[in-house]
């Protein structure tokens, strides 16, 4: 309602002043008409019991999802919950649900840097990859590249151009409907990952970056495979993840950049200069257009495919230098989204995709059973030989090996 406006209007030559007040709501509108050469007498708000002021604009912050209603989206979670294109109920994850605390939900889920200038790539993003003649070959693992691509419904994928991960896909092992854990955030999730464990069991239930909560509850795959004398690496975006890195269980830590084009180059780099037996590469593009403009939305699919893009350099570089035929690749996702958020235990905000390929896995393979995050860090181990500490709650997929 606005109300007690004001006109002022000099009109010329006769030199008088029209003064004009009143109020929306059906209050008396009063004229008063004086010449400009008599005192202006001062204006009297006609009595109005709902008078208020005329707000001062200010500028607000980009709305978040809460701005929209969502009366219509609810979901229970259930053993029997349908998820997303299936037909075949997935089971809850065996981590409980816990509630969401006041400092589970980090403004660092939007990068402030994502609508900055992007840099340039130092590095030719790969549309297109052929795998080597001899692929799958009979080779022992060597190595495992973990990646992760935060944000990444699985349902995204039939909506984006993704030449890269169809062809993972094609030639390696993939499931559809993996389960993050709940709450489905960043930190909570690659502490599972790389963790081998649920969130009650890790400890992690936070996502943000705070050293005083101190770090996951070990062991991880990075102390698991540096207790068997093996190799460690981790380039990530948020600075949130350093959580997840026990004392003396990364040999290679670097907080690449915000962008996908700066991990991708860190991680190029790394590759060129010796690849670690565990590596982990974090692109956060997606989630930062998931907050941004929303799950689903046409930006968030076009930064997918930029970033299939990105992944089919990683993996191409592995085989120029020598490293694929003896190299388990794992890309996955930590989350979901609806709308501008996750964090709840919905389908949009905790089914995943999950691909392998690498030596001895099976080319084409659909799985369907159970695949939960913290079964990453299982089968890495398994596939290099490490024992699964008793610690962990992941069982390694074995079903996806010759």
């Amino acid at each position: 309602m606005f109300c007690n406006f004001y006109l002022f209007y000099l009109f010329i030559p006769s030199l008088l002043l029209v003064l004009i007040t009143g109020c929306a709501s059906g209050a008396p509108i009063t004229i008063v008409i004086v010449p400009t050469n008599t005192p202006l007498p001062t204006a009297t708000p006609s009595p109005s019991p709902t008078f208020s002021p005329t707000p001062t604009m200010t500028s607000t912050a980009l709305p978040t999802a809460t701005d929209t209603p969502k009366a219509t989206l609810t979901f229970t979670p259930s053993p029997t919950a349908t998820p997303l294109n299936t037909d075949t109920p997935v089971p809850v994850a065996t981590a409980t649900p816990l509630p969401l605390t006041s400092t589970l939900i980090s403004t660092e889920e939007v990068s402030q840097t994502f609508l900055s200038t992007v840099p340039d790539p130092t590095f030719d993003p790969v549309s297109t990859l052929t795998l080597p003649d001899n692929w799958p070959c009979d080779c022992p693992v060597e190595h495992v590249v973990i990646i992760t691509i935060d944000g990444l419904r699985a349902d995204a994928l039939p909506e984006a151009d993704t030449p890269i991960l169809d062809t993972v896909r094609a030639h390696g092992a993939f499931h559809p409907q993996a389960r993050a854990v709940v709450p489905s955030v960043t930190l909570v999730n690659h502490a599972s990952i790389l963790g081998g464990m649920a969130p009650e069991n890790h400890g992690i239930m936070w996502n943000i970056n705070a050293p005083d909560l101190g770090l996951i509850r070990g062991p991880t795959l990075f102390s698991a495979a540096k207790a068997m004398s093996m190799t460690t690496g981790m380039i990530y975006a948020k600075p949130k993840l350093e959580h997840i890195v026990l004392t003396d269980s990364v040999d290679i830590l670097e907080h690449g950049g915000y962008h996908d084009i700066q991990i991708t180059t860190n991680a190029l780099n790394q590759i060129e200069a010796g690849l670690p037996n565990v590596l982990f590469i974090h692109l956060p593009d997606v989630d930062s257009a998931g907050h941004l403009t929303g799950w689903m939305s046409k930006m968030q699919l076009w930064t997918l495919e930029a970033t299939d893009s990105y992944i089919g350099a990683i993996i191409l570089a592995l085989e120029q230098h020598d490293y694929l035929n003896r190299t388990l690749v794992i890309i996955t996702s930590d989350h979901g989204g609806v709308g501008r958020k996750h964090g709840a235990d919905t389908p949009e905000e905790t089914i995943i995709p999950w691909f392998a390929l690498g030596p001895n896995i099976k080319q084409g393979l659909e799985l369907n059973e159970p695949l939960f995050a913290y079964d990453t860090a299982a089968t890495a181990a398994y596939a290099l030989g490490i024992s699964i500490p008793p610690e962990w709650d992941g069982q390694p997929v074995l079903d996806i090996f010759y």
